[in-house]
C-alpha cells in the first residue's frame, strides 16, 4: 500500500475474514504475490481468526549501548504501537528469533483495553493463560518463559518490517486462521 492508497475497508475486511489462508495464497500467487505467509505464526488457542489492519512493530537486536538511545515509558516503541492499534487493527511484531518473547500478560493488558483485532508474530509470547482469557486472538512461533529485553528491543513503528520471511507494510491486511497467516498488500 503507497502512502497514497485509501485505507483497507471494514467492508473488504469482512469479506476477507471469510475466506480461508490457503484460498487468499492461491489468489495471491495468481496476482504475483508468491510469498504472503508469515512462516511460523500459528493461533494460540485452535479456531482463532483474525482480519484487519496492519500496525508493525519492529524489534532489533540488544547491545548494551542501545539503551541509552531508547526511548522510555510511553514512548518506547511498543507502547507507541499499541496506541495506533484499535478493534479493526492487528499488531504484527517481527521478532529477533522465533524463541524471543515479544511480550505478555502486562503489556498486552494495553491491547486489550484497547479491543484489538489480534497480534502476529514470527516469536514466542509469554504469560499465555493469561492472553487466553484476553479474548483476542495471538498468532505466533510458539510461547516461552524468557524475558525480551535482554535479547531484544523494540525500535520500529509503522514502518515496513520482515515478519516470518514476509513483508509486511503498515495499512495491509493481515488475515489469520488455524492455518497460519497471510499479508494482503
Amino acid at each position: 500500500m503507497s502512502s497514497e492508497a485509501p485505507p483497507i475497508s471494514d467492508s473488504t475486511l469482512d469479506a476477507l475474514s471469510g475466506i480461508p489462508t490457503q484460498t487468499l495464497v492461491d489468489a495471491l500467487w495468481v496476482r504475483n504475490y508468491p510469498q504472503p505467509y508469515i512462516h511460523g505464526a500459528r493461533p494460540l488457542v485452535p479456531g482463532m481468526r483474525c482480519a484487519g489492519r496492519v500496525v508493525t512493530l519492529r524489534f532489533i537486536p540488544h547491545r548494551p549501548d542501545l539503551a541509552a538511545d531508547k526511548p522510555k515509558g510511553a514512548d518506547s516503541a511498543e507502547y507507541v504501537a499499541f496506541e495506533l492499534c484499535g478493534p479493526r487493527d492487528v499488531l504484527v511484531a517481527s521478532s529477533v528469533g522465533a524463541w524471543e518473547s515479544v511480550g505478555g500478560d502486562i503489556k498486552f493488558l494495553r491491547l486489550s483495553q484497547r479491543e484489538v483485532g489480534g497480534l502476529v508474530t514470527d516469536g514466542s509470547v509469554r504469560d499465555s493463560q493469561a492472553l487466553k482469557v484476553y479474548g483476542f486472538p495471538v498468532f505466533s512461533f510458539s510461547t516461552t518463559a524468557k524475558q525480551g529485553p535482554a535479547v531484544m528491543q523494540p525500535w520500529g513503528v509503522n514502518e515496513p518490517i520482515a515478519c516470518g520471511g514476509v513483508l509486511v507494510r503498515p495499512g495491509d491486511a493481515v488475515v489469520g486462521d488455524d492455518d497460519g497467516v497471510v499479508v494482503v498488500p
